[in-house]
């Protein structure tokens, strides 16, 4: 069995072939839901799914045999200030030069 690994530009040249016509399709109607959907809906929903996944990171963590010792002690606080520090910030602050052409 042989693994074919695309690149970017065979990417790119099969959507101009039509050979992967789902692909601008999909994406399309992804964009054209984002502007259907009002933000705070979007924004609502992404937050339950984001917290969902953290609870359920912490509680097994916190249960595991081999972190529950030292989960939310040491690791957690590290790892709370690692996604701050960097995502969230970055994020953030990306999100602010995106916008900073806009008229205010």
């Amino acid at each position: 069995m042989e693994f074919y690994s695309a690149s970017v530009m065979d990417v790119v040249i099969g959507i101009v072939k039509g050979e992967f016509f789902l692909i601008p399709v999909i994406t399309a109607a992804i964009l054209a839901l984002f502007k259907i959907v009002p933000n705070n809906k979007i924004q609502a929903a992404v937050g339950k799914f984001a917290r969902f996944i953290a609870r359920s990171i912490t509680l097994n963590a916190s249960k595991w045999k081999y972190t529950k010792h030292f989960w939310n002690r040491v690791i957690e606080p590290w790892f709370i200030d690692l996604i701050e520090n960097t995502f969230a910030t970055f994020v953030r602050e990306f999100v602010v030069g995106l916008r900073s052409d806009n008229e205010e």
